[in-house]
């Protein structure tokens, strides 16, 4: 089992100590329980994490996008053929919770965008 702690944290994300000390021991056992189990694999694990919660300093998303922002980023489901947002983009436009319910729906063993 790898132990990340606070001060390795801090050199390797470079967030402040205080959110270090917070984080090393939930990083620590999520990786034991999800089988991150060599350097390589944490140091992924690790700059994922760092980079979609700002160096750990925020820890809730912000879903809040435009149409145009969900189109650019999940091109595959809110772009029409034309290049432009579709319906659903549009339909979702600055609907933070209306975007994670259809964004993440049926993944990951998430029910549908209805729950």
């Amino acid at each position: 089992m790898i132990i990340l702690t606070a001060d390795l944290l801090t050199r390797a994300t470079e967030c402040r100590y205080d959110r270090a000390e917070l984080f090393a021991l939930p990083i620590t056992a999520a990786a034991e329980r999800f089988d991150i189990d060599t350097p390589a694999r944490l140091a992924r694990f690790v700059a994922q994490t760092a980079h979609e919660s700002a160096r750990f300093r925020r820890v809730v998303g912000n879903l809040n996008y435009s149409a145009e922002g969900l189109a650019s980023t999940w091109p595959g489901r809110y772009r029409g053929k034309d290049g432009k947002p579709n319906d659903l983009a549009r339909k979702l436009h600055r609907r933070p919770r209306d975007i994670a319910n259809h964004t993440y729906a049926h993944r990951m063993g998430n029910g549908g965008p209805e729950t």
